[in-house]
């Protein structure tokens, strides 16, 4: 199997991730619906450095991220739940510490839900 990034599959994945439309990450990346149509459909893959700065940044990701083969963790995850997908690849995204205390944090009011469920049942 090739190793090849597919720097439009990757653009139009956290777009997606991020719910924005391509005219909103046009907007917010101050390029063209058009070009942004063209790298996602592979009609053009010469794309220069400056401008997936820009459509990393509107998608508030790392370039590194934006050019990087996705990991199999990325892609395990059912499409049936976009929330659960978006929080992981938001988290994963993040610094590792603070990555770290969000997920504890969550985790923790996981739990206090739980309890209160458990509690409601008896």
């Amino acid at each position: 199997m090739a190793n090849n990034v597919d720097i439009g599959e990757n653009i139009r994945r956290y777009r997606k991730l991020r719910g924005l439309t391509q005219e909103k990450l046009a907007e917010f990346s101050d390029l063209s619906v058009k070009f942004i149509s063209m790298v996602e459909s592979k009609k053009s893959q010469n794309i220069s450095i400056q401008r997936l700065e820009k459509i990393a940044d509107a998608l508030d990701i790392s370039l590194a991220t934006l050019v990087s083969i996705p990991e199999k963790k990325d892609l395990s995850i059912n499409d049936s739940r976009p929330y659960s997908k978006l929080l992981i690849n938001r988290l994963t995204s993040m610094e590792k510490n603070t990555a770290e205390l969000i997920s504890k944090n969550f985790l923790d009011t996981i739990h206090l839900y739980e309890d209160l469920l458990n509690n409601k049942l008896k």
